[in-house]
């Protein structure tokens, strides 16, 4: 599963290519190119999710699997004792029900993975893996039960068949790893894509201070093209929720919606802004530039 970060930082530049002025369609169309930025950041998520799950439900199927495969021929009531048919009945009824068990789990993170319809999970082909290990060991299970029932069976030798054939952890570790260090990759890729995304600039000042610092020009904003992210602070628009500051007659140059937010004062010339709707007050632009003189 390929996350390309790139696709994600060049489209949104594109978003700050136009001026807080433009006319309501552009604004429009910066608003839907935005969510659907953040719909294939969300549906990136869920796929990396249940390919994590898969990850580690292949590490533990298979782990599970190598152990009680090396406890069919023990004796674990008389480790002194000889190992009898009964004994291997008992042991191979153990195995089962713990591949029944992981048969479940798999089953389960398969129904859940589907329900979502997203054929281009990469996660469904882990789980066809582990469901034709846990194949191979029901035949193999059959196999051996027949084998004890014979009337001259020789243990040894059938102890000998199934470490000849027995399934290691060991050869699946190189693959297990790599798979590990590809979700760790991706993990940090929609990291990235999250601060992306999630990004707010804001910037407080005099009307003296924005003109200093280029973000007005003949009384004008700038475009966010033109804007010096450096002269911002930076925020989370999932986190960042109101700033306190004085003024003597405060305006949001920025274009936010009025119904997204509230402006308030103590009448001592302290006031504070508070985002009740995010996602509305953040749809627009993703700078916040507020003259306070």
């Amino acid at each position: 599963m390929k996350i390309t970060i790139t696709y994600f930082i060049l489209s949104l530049s594109l978003l700050l290519l136009t001026g807080c002025g433009d006319a309501g369609g552009n604004m429009a169309r910066l608003q839907t190119e935005r969510d659907s930025l953040i719909t294939v950041n969300e549906r990136q998520k869920e796929r990396l999710n249940n390919y994590d799950q898969a990850v580690i439900l292949l590490n533990s199927t298979l782990d599970s699997i190598a152990q009680e495969e090396k406890m069919i021929f023990v004796n674990a009531g008389n480790v002194e004792g000889p190992i009898t048919k009964d004994i291997v009945r008992l042991n191979l009824e153990r195995f089962e029900s713990i591949l029944n068990h992981q048969k479940e789990r798999i089953n389960q993170l398969e129904l859940k993975i589907k329900a979502r319809n997203d054929s281009s999970d990469k996660s469904l082909s882990l789980i066809a893996h582990l469901q034709d290990q846990i194949k191979l060991k029901d035949t193999q299970i059959l196999q051996l039960r027949k084998e004890i029932e014979k009337k001259n069976v020789d243990i040894t030798r059938l102890q000998e068949q199934v470490e000849s054939q027995q399934y290691t952890i060991d050869s699946q570790t190189v693959k297990i790893d790599e798979l590990n260090k590809r979700t760790q990759r991706q993990n940090e890729a929609l990291a990235r894509q999250d601060a992306i995304l999630n990004n707010g600039y804001v910037l407080l000042g005099t009307k003296a201070d924005l003109q200093r610092k280029g973000i007005l020009k003949k009384g004008k904003l700038v475009s966010e093209s033109m804007l010096d992210r450096s002269k911002f602070k930076q925020v989370d628009m999932r986190h960042w929720k109101e700033v306190t500051f004085t003024a003597k007659k405060p305006r949001i140059l920025s274009n936010m919606p009025v119904s997204s937010y509230q402006l308030t004062t103590d009448g001592q010339g302290s006031f504070t802004l508070n985002i009740i709707n995010p996602s509305d007050f953040w749809k627009i632009t993703s700078y916040l530039i507020i003259q306070t003189e």
